[in-house]
């Protein structure tokens, strides 16, 4: 079980599923270090939206991350070999299509076969346009940089927008989504400027954090779990602080306080 909330999908699990505490662990490294030649290893997430915490698991795992002077997410392998010696399976409870494409290109582009990915279909919320599919699948932008920017805008409508049922007619969405990205905006500028107080983070580009409006890299997602809410929501669901709406400046009031 990986992740930061790796306690709480472990107990998840531990219900459903009779496994022995001895083939059950929270290292990933453990876990592939403990299976024997052709055994499979399972990870289990609670859920797969830009694949920045995947990706940083299985870069930690290779040890791919001192180079660039980033933190390991997890302990390395002892043998980084046996990441590709395993077959190896990343289950998550739910998924966008956004970080699945983002993270089979880095299988993909560091002869990870091995690994498979599965999130049941009915648990994939697709976001991205035609045009953003082939951008990430593409070898055009590197890896490097589609962490650090994004895809070009117009490539992404954020999950809540897609179907305009939802809000009642297209000109009720078309409001819903300026409002959100208004104050969305704000609310994740105001994250980051507590990032930066409390663990010294450098605060993003303006270009960054407009495309975070709706969540990271406006995503937009409507998703919350009893023990987490992903960053990719959008920010009116979890952050909070000040923000002007027309002419009043109020402190916003998240529904789940305690998810940043």
């Amino acid at each position: 079980v990986v992740g930061k909330s790796a306690a709480a999908i472990a107990n998840l699990i531990g219900k459903q599923v009779n496994i022995s505490s001895s083939n059950c662990h929270n290292e990933p490294a453990d876990a592939l270090e403990a299976s024997k030649p052709g055994s499979s290893v399972h990870f289990f997430e609670d859920g797969l939206y830009t694949a920045t915490e995947m990706v940083g698991v299985l870069e930690s795992l290779l040890d791919m991350r001192k180079a660039s002077g980033r933190k390991n997410k997890v302990r390395p392998l002892k043998n980084p070999d046996l990441l590709r010696d395993r077959k190896v399976f990343l289950r998550f409870a739910v998924g966008c299509d956004y970080g699945i494409s983002l993270l089979k290109r880095f299988i993909s582009e560091n002869n990870l076969q091995n690994i498979e990915i599965y999130v049941s279909e009915n648990k994939i919320v697709n976001v991205l346009s035609e045009a953003g599919q082939l951008e990430i699948a593409s070898q055009n932008t590197s890896l490097e940089k589609l962490w650090e920017s994004g895809i070009p805008d117009g490539m992404v409508t954020p999950s809540l927008y897609v179907n305009c049922m939802v809000w009642g007619s297209q000109e009720k969405t078309a409001s819903a989504r300026e409002f959100c990205r208004k104050v969305g905006r704000q609310l994740f500028f105001n994250y980051l400027e507590a990032q930066v107080r409390k663990r010294k983070w450098t605060m993003w580009p303006e270009v960054k954090i407009d495309k975070c409006a709706h969540g990271m890299w406006g995503l937009g997602l409507a998703l919350a779990f009893s023990h987490s809410v992903p960053k990719s929501t959008i920010p009116l669901f979890w952050a909070s602080g000040p923000v002007s709406v027309g002419n009043k400046t109020i402190e916003w009031k998240p529904l789940f306080p305690n998810a940043a």
